[in-house]
């Protein structure tokens, strides 16, 4: 009989920088062979626990005993018996609630290893044969932080399985499950889906709330913390862009006021502003009147945080990081304000400034809003604190970004134009088009301006750069003309001052090559 010994000794030689290749290549043939005999369970079983001294093995040895028993699920489940498949379910749980080191101490691809035996018989069995999955995930959830956050990574592995493994190229399904094996573990999660939602947030609000206490006080519980909001974070993606949205915004769930709050928590934002953008991205359905103003204005509650989020000085060395933030950040506020001027029979209005966050653990859902019939006029709170952060953005050197939120401009000028009496932004709109314009920013060539800063991020070589500049122009022109047909006077009397100011500076001693620029620049905005 093959025992743990050999297979030990055969992932040490593989592993082993001494081996020869013809050693390497005679283990890799053993390992092979045991991992696809189906009689092998018991062994990878074994390998994936611990020694006989009560030790785990170490972490290439438990993966591979893991491999073992994914590999038997994946090829040979089909002809296991009942009582087979019944003793590999529990097995697997029991992995779930006692069979990994605690989660500081345990390497990831071990965790996802395991969940991954979790996912694969779900997908086979529940919930028909396996009824009572959710529950003993729930249980085995309350036992300690450990299994919480492997039962979280389970919960969003599921969904995902269902719609993975599918090659948009040629539209064929890889996927081992049957049309109608995701109807069943869609249905499953689908009538789970108040429990889970509801889980998902107590989660997310208790440990954020241990997460600040423990700050300054203890950090290996800060990091536990840190670790399970994160997980949730990940999980709750997997459900936040097909839920329905009455779940998401049912009472108690204050999941928007918990994303747009940790906007401002750098371990988490990234996680949140995924979660946002997610949600944002989806079509407003037709659900009752109260969904839909949740929907429309529990973003706009939370500006404060958002432009808190944009301005939050970045530690040294957080750059780059910073800029990847602000890019998901700008695609999450262009969204938002889409969203608000294509459902104009929702309007919001607030009597006050729209600053005060919920905290994610709190039961606050009251909000500012209100619903009335949508005037001309644009809200205040959307032309005094919205605008001026996509301006913001706008503005920035990076035209990554800038192409992610000019849409939103030529949208709300050309299907919503302002009033006279709100186009105060219009000419500072209009010289960021003129910015935009100017030939800088080479990734390569320019050693000097903020764009090519940026662009050195986005692109490797100048003829990406131009090539994506090339395809940006037209947007920027597309928000002058709007700005011209919505201010038309406005617009001639800044390009001529702009015109005479260039020529001016050109006569008083200003950079020729500079003044050129600029001037053709304005000129382009005027031919168009």
């Amino acid at each position: 009989a093959m025992t743990d010994t050999q297979i030990v000794a055969a992932l040490g030689i593989i592993h082993s920088p001494t081996s020869t290749q013809q050693q390497r290549n005679e283990a890799q043939a053993f390992c092979t062979d045991v991992q696809n005999s189906a009689s092998m369970y018991p062994v990878g079983l074994s390998l994936a626990t611990c020694t006989p001294s009560g030790e785990f093995y170490a972490d290439h040895v438990r993966h591979f005993g893991l491999g073992i028993v994914e590999s038997i699920i994946r090829s040979h489940y089909a002809v296991l018996t009942p009582d087979q498949t019944s003793l590999m379910k529990q097995d697997v749980l029991r992995l779930v609630a006692q069979g990994t080191k605690d989660m500081l101490s345990e390497t990831r691809f071990i965790k996802e290893k395991v969940c991954t035996l979790v996912v694969e018989l779900a997908k086979r069995d529940w919930p028909q044969r396996w009824g009572d999955l959710l529950q003993t995930l729930l249980q085995i959830c309350g036992m300690g932080d450990t299994q919480e956050e492997l039962v979280l990574m389970v919960l969003g592995a599921l969904p995902e399985e269902v719609h993975m493994y599918y090659d948009t190229s040629t539209s064929i399904s890889t996927s081992v499950m049957s049309d109608q094996r995701k109807k069943d573990v869609m249905g499953a999660i689908t009538q789970a889906l108040q429990v889970l939602l509801g889980l998902f947030f107590n989660v997310l609000a208790n440990h954020y709330h241990l997460f600040e206490k423990t700050a300054q006080t203890d950090p290996i519980m800060n990091k536990t913390h840190a670790i399970i909001v994160t997980a949730v974070l990940r999980t709750t993606q997997a459900y936040i862009e097909w839920a329905p949205l009455s779940l998401i915004f049912a009472d108690g769930n204050d999941f928007v006021g918990a994303f747009c709050h940790l906007l401002n928590v750098r371990v988490f934002r990234k996680q949140a502003c995924e979660c946002l953008l997610l949600l944002l991205n989806r079509k407003l359905e037709k659900h009752d009147r109260d969904t839909q103003r949740k929907y429309l204005a529990t973003p706009f509650a939370h500006l404060g945080l958002f432009e808190r989020a944009m301005n939050a000085p970045a530690p040294s060395g957080g750059e780059e990081d910073d800029y990847s933030f602000h890019k998901r950040l700008a695609q999450c506020l262009s969204l938002m304000g889409t969203a608000y001027l294509d459902h104009d029979h929702l309007a919001l209005s607030t009597s006050s400034s729209p600053t005060k966050a919920a905290q994610p653990n709190s039961n606050n859902t009251a909000s500012p809003f209100i619903i009335h019939p949508l005037p001309s006029p644009l809200p205040p709170f959307f032309v005094e604190m919205y605008l001026p952060l996509m301006l913001a953005f706008a503005s920035h050197p990076s035209l990554i970004i800038a192409s992610f939120v000019l849409p939103f401009w030529v949208h709300m000028l050309h299907y919503h134009p302002p009033p006279a009496t709100q186009t105060s932004f219009l000419i500072p709109l209009l010289k960021v088009c003129e910015q935009k314009m100017l030939p800088i920013g080479d990734p390569v060539k320019d050693n000097s301006s903020q764009v090519a800063h940026y662009s050195r991020l986005d692109f490797d070589t100048s003829h990406e750069f131009f090539q994506f500049k090339t395809e940006l122009n037209p947007l920027v022109f597309t928000v002058s003309n709007s700005i011209a047909v919505v201010s038309p006077v406005s617009t001639i009397q800044y390009l001529a001052s702009r015109i005479t100011q260039i020529l001016s500076e050109a006569q008083a001693g200003a950079d020729l090559s500079v003044s050129c620029m600029y001037l053709v620049s304005v000129s382009q905005l005027l031919e168009r």
